[in-house]
């Protein structure tokens, strides 16, 4: 059994009107302990809550141990998933960078297949567009005659 294996106790995390908080439960304890909060408006960005769960992963690492020593697993992003996250084509870069920039896939533009369309796994076989009217006002029609 490794250290790793060995349960330490509980993060529980409370949401309230204007914080939100991380408590601690040990494996043999019976009431919690308080470790911090912060504004709930803070945890609504995805990279603050990662942080925010890191950070008390740390304090009750703290608290049992009286050091920092344990520190918590960085939490996978949802990114990491896609193949992108490990292409060394250039456009994976830029893919990578444009999901940094929001919370889910569902969020950019995908091919039918599920990938961000600037991946370099997507290839465009053709475009459909829409004739859409031009936004100038028509001229009117006009008879042109020819003199002899």
């Amino acid at each position: 059994m490794t250290m790793s294996d060995i349960k330490l106790g509980d993060i529980n995390f409370v949401d309230a009107a204007d914080c939100h908080a991380a408590f601690w439960r040990g494996a043999a304890d019976t009431e919690a302990t308080f470790l911090y909060s912060v504004k709930a408006s803070a945890v609504a960005d995805l990279e603050v809550r990662d942080k925010f769960h890191a950070l008390a992963a740390a304090v009750a690492g703290h608290h049992v141990h009286g050091s920092t020593a344990v520190a918590a697993a960085p939490s996978a992003r949802w990114y990491d998933t896609l193949p992108c996250a490990t292409c060394k084509q250039p456009q994976a870069a830029e893919v990578l960078g444009r999901c940094r920039q929001v919370a889910e896939l569902a969020a950019l533009q995908l091919s039918p297949s599920g990938l961000p369309l600037s991946c370099c796994r997507v290839h465009s076989v053709g475009v459909m567009s829409l004739d859409t009217p031009s936004s100038r006002p028509s001229a009117p029609a006009r008879w042109v005659g020819r003199r002899y």
